[in-house]
């Protein structure tokens, strides 16, 4: 009896373990909406998935090669909790192949077996030649030829080893240009497959379900792999018709994602910018008197005052009991208070 309850206990212990799947899902997503800023994207996936009750990981599929995982925001049901998110890159996905593509890789294959070909006529020419100059040479060492004999010899040497040095170098020449043709649509297909580069991202997801079932899952990040310029076109129709603008944008991506029926807009804005309002700090104007700051300047100098600074220095300055006194102040104002003049202004 008590190892009976021994047993059902441990099973009552391990039970919600027991539900947890060890080995991940993996599950496609599909990209639904994007929005393109002047530098990065802001990306929307979507995927359903079924789960099981207990902690498991989820794999997601499909996600952009490349991007920023603090931006990363998963949206679940109220019954899935996340635990961890991470994300890697994918360098074993097929790339799709385009039409574009698909006829350039078939013309570099022709190219290849005729340049292929040319290579086996012109080692075939060579072979030639060089069995004909042995040739040559052994009816050179024979004795008892006549002089009609050597003259038609020499003849079908000349003959047959100009026809052939022709046949080469044009044969050389077939080979160089199909060289050159082949170089091109190689770097055409270098070209063709760096828009939509071979690696994609996976996102793994550790999260528990509270309950077995089939879930909707929403994932949005932000990538850089992804811009927008401005372009613009200038239609006239006559002198008289007033020009017309036409404001366009042309769109860059390389995130391994083909956007193809995808809800598309774009916007002028920051990815990296808040969406609050800045907070703008005050400023309180006043009016400043300069003859009072220059004064506290000046009274603030341990080293050397005004008046010893003016002293004899101004003429018709005279300084007695620490007021200055300017000759011809007192016709102007009728005042015995010295006169101060700043910027060509009394004060």
């Amino acid at each position: 009896m008590r190892i009976s309850r021994y047993l059902s206990l441990c099973l009552l212990i391990l039970g919600p373990a027991a539900n947890a799947t060890e080995d991940p899902v993996i599950v496609p997503s599909s990209l639904k909406n994007v929005t393109v800023y002047r530098s990065g994207a802001e990306m929307l996936h979507n995927s359903t998935v079924n789960l099981v009750q207990g902690s498991q990981e989820l794999v997601v599929e499909g996600i952009a090669n490349q991007l920023d995982i603090n931006s990363v925001q998963v949206s679940c049901p109220a019954g899935i909790t996340i635990m961890g998110v991470e994300f890697s890159q994918d360098f074993l996905v097929v790339p799709e192949v385009t039409a574009r593509l698909k006829a350039l890789q078939d013309s570099a294959e022709r190219l290849q077996k005729e340049l292929d070909r040319v290579n086996v006529q012109i080692e075939t020419t060579l072979d030639v030649l060089e069995v004909l100059k042995s040739n040559r040479d052994i009816k050179g060492q024979q004795t008892g030829l006549s002089v009609a004999e050597l003259v038609r010899l020499v003849d079908y040497y000349r003959s047959k080893s100009a026809e052939l040095q022709t046949e080469l170098a044009l044969q050389k020449d077939r080979q160089k240009k199909l060289a050159a043709g082949l170089q091109k649509i190689n770097n055409q297909i270098r070209e063709e497959e760096r828009k939509n580069t071979r690696k994609a991202g996976v996102l793994k997801l550790q999260l528990s379900a509270a309950a077995a079932g089939r879930y909707d899952i929403g994932i949005s990040y932000i990538t850089p792999n992804a811009w927008w310029t401005p372009a613009y076109d200038i239609r006239v129709d006559d002198i008289k018709n007033p020009v017309k603008v036409v404001y366009k944008a042309r769109i860059s991506q390389t995130t391994g994602i083909d956007w193809r029926k995808v809800r598309l807009s774009l916007s002028t804005s920051l990815p990296s910018q808040w969406g609050n309002a800045p907070v703008l700090t005050s400023w309180f104007l006043s009016y400043i008197n300069p003859v009072n700051v220059m004064e506290r300047k000046l009274t603030s100098n341990t080293i050397q005052s005004f008046d010893q600074i003016l002293q004899g220095r101004a003429p018709g300055l005279s300084i007695v009991t620490e007021q200055l006194k300017l000759r011809g102040s007192n016709l102007i104002t009728g005042a015995s208070e010295p006169l101060y003049v700043v910027n060509g202004v009394p004060m």
